[in-house]
């Protein structure tokens, strides 16, 4: 997972998935979590957005949520390829 952009962002941001973002979201909706907009199915014409999600915070989402979203997205990382975690744990390591 990295940033899809290096600017400021406020409430919202979007992601870059090691996997499609539909299979992350049906990942985490697995575990009862509500992911991100499938950035790649809103905007099919832009590259980037292929494999991405927007995620959205607001001051009514509790730390425990997200400790809970981002373990979630910890735990998909066993079930990628090789080369898929090592740029998952590349991702993380700049976090």
């Amino acid at each position: 997972y990295d940033l899809l952009s290096a600017a400021p962002f406020f409430r919202e941001f979007a992601v870059s998935t090691p996997v499609s973002a539909a299979e992350v979201n049906r990942f985490l909706l697995g575990r009862g979590i509500i992911g991100g907009v499938d950035l790649g199915a809103a905007y099919p014409a832009i590259p980037r957005m292929k494999d991405a999600l927007l995620l959205a915070f607001t001051e009514l989402t509790v730390r425990a949520d997200i400790d809970d979203l981002v373990e979630a997205l910890q735990d998909l990382a066993p079930q990628l390829t090789a080369d898929q975690r090592v740029q998952v744990g590349a991702a993380e390591a700049r976090l």
